[in-house]
């Protein structure tokens, strides 16, 4: 309902271009090349978006990952709040994110390298390419950005993925934009993570089970 995949549930504009057509006609067509790409099959956007709904409503905090997928384009994951630390910045959003995760030796080779990785994780891929390991993410804003650079060091957020087996950076890069999308249904006053409808209800949830369980 909120997203349906049948239909465009955005569009693009700016006020100062409102009355040039030859604007718009172009704001229509990046808004379709988004929408394609989006609800592309390497995207899969429509089952995380899906994912992220759920996290919502349940535990009231939700976060996808947007990545890029070189030579295709976004490619959408929820991740389950188990994983995810995050904090606000002075004004109330989010801007620093972790995300504590585990991988089979034999992943961290496909999304790192050989190289990058520590020699507990690289034996482990000859001898138990299952055997999992754990590694941390971390974005936040790049505090020593440099304007003038169009590589990770000009970017407004940095990446590192830290290898803790090891404590070994195993990845640094950077994001033109947070890359954790995190929703929070509502909050409280002082409060970072979300509040969900299933919270709402909670005490109603348990007065009617003690009062079924009052009958038998």
């Amino acid at each position: 309902m909120i997203t349906p995949r049948t239909q465009k549930w955005h569009t693009l504009s700016n006020e100062r271009f409102a009355d040039d057509e030859e604007v718009q006609r172009y704001f229509q067509e990046v808004r379709d090349i988004l929408f394609r790409l989006r609800y592309a099959p390497w995207a899969n956007f429509a089952s995380q978006s899906h994912e992220h709904y759920i996290s919502s409503g349940t535990f009231g905090t939700g976060c996808t990952f947007v990545d890029n997928v070189i030579g295709k384009g976004p490619r959408y994951c929820t991740y389950h709040l188990r994983e995810i630390y995050f904090t606000e910045n002075f004004q109330g959003m989010i801007d620093v994110v972790h995300r504590k995760y585990c991988m089979t030796a034999r992943q961290a080779i496909q999304q790192f390298g050989e190289d990058a990785l520590p020699v507990m994780v690289k034996t482990a891929a000859k001898s138990n390419p299952a055997q999992t390991f754990n590694f941390l993410h971390r974005v936040e804003p790049n505090d020593k950005r440099d304007m003038s650079r169009q590589d990770k060091e000009g970017m407004p957020f940095r990446s590192v993925h830290i290898c803790l087996e090891g404590s070994k950076i195993v990845q640094e890069g950077g994001y033109w934009s947070q890359p954790y999308a995190i929703s929070r249904y509502y909050t409280a006053p002082g409060e970072v993570y979300g509040r969900s409808p299933a919270m709402v209800v909670l005490p109603d949830i348990k007065l009617l089970k003690r009062n079924q369980s009052c009958h038998y």
